[in-house]
């Protein structure tokens, strides 16, 4: 399972938008004047309507990251599901096999010590098949846990990013406010906004794609629920290989 982050994708349209709406080309479009001091100063004054579209952004982003990963939930709900199904399906074709079995051996049992180690046989099977069952499921109810946990992880940590960057972008739009009202050069304004905005975005990139995508960790468990299930397996295999032999010793 590999978690692309469409929040990421967002955040950069964001920035570059913003970065669009500070520059003179922009201004020009909102009907300003060919005077390029008239287009900086616009700078200034736009600096509330650019916080205004971030935020429309940003919120926009989280939803649409809420929403992959809630299908991700559900997507991981369902497999579950489908593999209980699956499972219970194979168990039941297996119990009646069995059932088949123990019939035609009762019928083979013509003396009390033949019927009793029959039943001796069944016993020891179902007993040997409970235990292996639970073992499995405990196996199966662990595995799909771990997988929310780890969803549950990484929608956290992505969530916690976004607020970070939030928080930044708005600091720096700040900044160039409290500069424009200092009476800052609005040119060194913009591209002062403009370079941090891009560091911004550029930090933001490197910290979702250093906390990766949880493959590797889903390969780890998958791998440790393959070894419980295929322990639970030989253990039962080598319990009924003993009391088949016992069986065969009498019959």
């Amino acid at each position: 399972m590999t978690f692309r982050l469409p929040i990421q994708l967002k955040l950069v349209t964001f920035v570059v938008a913003l970065l669009l709406a500070l520059s003179p080309t922009f201004a020009f479009a909102q009907g300003a004047t060919s005077s390029s001091n008239v287009a900086l100063r616009g700078v200034c004054l736009r600096l509330t309507s650019i916080e205004q579209l971030m935020v429309r952004r940003l919120q926009d982003a989280d939803t649409l990251y809420n929403r992959s990963v809630q299908e991700r939930v559900n997507q991981s709900s369902a497999q579950s599901a489908q593999s209980d199904v699956t499972e219970q399906q194979l168990r039941s074709d297996a119990d009646q096999k069995f059932v088949s079995y123990i019939e035609a051996q009762t019928a083979k049992a013509d003396t009390q010590a033949k019927s009793d180690a029959v039943k001796a046989f069944k016993a020891k099977v179902q007993a040997a098949e409970k235990v292996r069952r639970s073992a499995i499921d405990a196996a199966q109810q662990a595995f799909w846990n771990d997988i929310k946990s780890l969803i549950d992880a990484r929608a956290s940590s992505v969530l916690q990013q976004s607020t970070r960057f939030k928080s930044d972008v708005s600091s720096r739009i700040n900044e160039a406010n409290t500069h424009c009202m200092q009476g800052m050069d609005p040119k060194m304004v913009r591209d002062e906004l403009h370079k941090s905005l891009l560091q911004l975005q550029e930090m933001y990139k490197n910290s979702t794609q250093n906390s990766g995508s949880i493959s590797g960790s889903v390969s780890a468990i998958v791998q440790m629920r393959m070894e419980a299930i295929m322990a639970a397996n030989n253990a039962f295999s080598a319990e009924i290989d003993g009391a088949i032999q016992q069986l065969r010793t009498v019959l």
